[in-house]
């Protein structure tokens, strides 16, 4: 009979099991947020290291060297 009680006691409180399920709603929730919010900040992270990279890199570098050349050549022909 004990039990039964208890069990009434806590489950038979509306209120009380209303805010117990609200609050693993809201931790869902707040763990959903806080999840994506950390991916956007990987993503900006991951953003940047790649395009610090590629500018930084050798061939970028000897590939932009080369294209102010063949400007500087056009625009002597153009001048001419």
């Amino acid at each position: 009979m004990l039990k039964v009680q208890l069990i009434l006691l806590i489950y038979g409180n509306v209120k009380l099991m209303n805010f117990i399920r609200g609050a693993k709603i809201m931790g869902i929730i707040v763990s959903i947020f806080y999840g994506f919010v950390g991916l956007v900040i990987l993503f900006f992270i991951v953003q940047y290291a790649i395009s610090s990279g590629i500018d930084n890199s050798k061939e970028v570098k000897a590939f932009r060297s080369e294209l102010k050349e063949i400007k500087k050549q056009l625009n002597d022909l153009g001048g001419k």
